[in-house]
C-alpha cells in the first residue's frame, strides 16, 4: 500500500515532533548534569578549604605585628617622655594665662558698662526733657481754633 502525501506529511511531523521532544529531554539532561557539576565543584571547594585552613596562621601573624607595634610605642614613649611633660606644662602655662586675660578683660568690660550707663542716663534725661518740651507745643497748638480759609 502506497502512503499518501497527506499521511507522508503526517508521519513526518510525528518524527519531527518526537525529535524535538528527545532534543528537549536531552537539553534539560545537560542542565541538570550542569547544576551537578557545579554543586559537585562547591562541594570540592569547601573540602579544599577546610583541609586548607590557614586561620591560626594569620591570627598569630596579626599577633606578632600588633606585639612589635605595641613595643614600637612604648619605646617612643619612653623616649619622648620628657617632651610630653613639658607640653603639658605649657599647657597649664597657657591655661593661666588664658584665665589672666579673661579676668582683666571681664574688669574692663564691666568699667566700660558701667561708664555707658552713667552716660547713657545723661543722655536719656536730656532726650526726655526735650520730647517733653515738643509735646508741650503740640498741646498748646491743639487748644488754639484753627482758621478756617
Amino acid at each position: 500500500m502506497k502512503e499518501t502525501n497527506e499521511e507522508r506529511i503526517k508521519r513526518l511531523k510525528e518524527e519531527e515532533l518526537n525529535e524535538l521532544k528527545k532534543r528537549k529531554a536531552f537539553l534539560e539532561q545537560i542542565k541538570q548534569a550542569k547544576k551537578m557539576q557545579s554543586l559537585n565543584n562547591a562541594m570540592s571547594e569547601l573540602e579544599n578549604m577546610t583541609s586548607n585552613d590557614d586561620t591560626q596562621e594569620w591570627i598569630d601573624k596579626l599577633g606578632q605585628e600588633t606585639l612589635i607595634n605595641e613595643a614600637k610605642t612604648e619605646m617612643f614613649l619612653e623616649k619622648h617622655k620628657d617632651a610630653l611633660s613639658e607640653e603639658e606644662i605649657m599647657k597649664e602655662n597657657a591655661k593661666k594665662l588664658l584665665e589672666i586675660m579673661k579676668n582683666t578683660h571681664m574688669q574692663n568690660s564691666e568699667n566700660q558698662i558701667k561708664s555707658s550707663l552713667t552716660l547713657g542716663d545723661q543722655e536719656f534725661k536730656v532726650e526726655h526733657k526735650s520730647h517733653t518740651e515738643q509735646q508741650n507745643t503740640l498741646d498748646n497748638n491743639e487748644d488754639k481754633p484753627k482758621s478756617i480759609i
